[in-house]
């Protein structure tokens, strides 16, 4: 992985912390002005309501296991 940009390298280091259902790292490796929104619209933000959001879904949906397919750049 030497050869892979930081921030590609911080997109698959967040999707293993969400697939280790590690809440804490997930909301460890978050912006300050991060916002999880659910499927049904719910938006919470915080550390210790997105901590408290990461262990839900760890909970509600245990096989959870985000992919990533592909990254692409953004265009500005």
């Amino acid at each position: 992985m030497a050869d892979i940009p930081d921030s590609e390298r911080a997109v698959h280091e967040y999707v293993a912390r969400i697939n280790a259902h590690d809440a804490g790292g997930t909301v460890a490796l978050s912006t300050a002005d991060h916002v999880l929104i659910d499927s049904l619209g719910s938006r919470l933000s915080g550390g210790t309501r997105l901590e408290q959001g990461w262990r839900g879904y760890s909970t509600l949906f245990p096989e959870l296991k985000e992919v990533v397919d592909r990254l692409t750049k953004a265009r500005r």
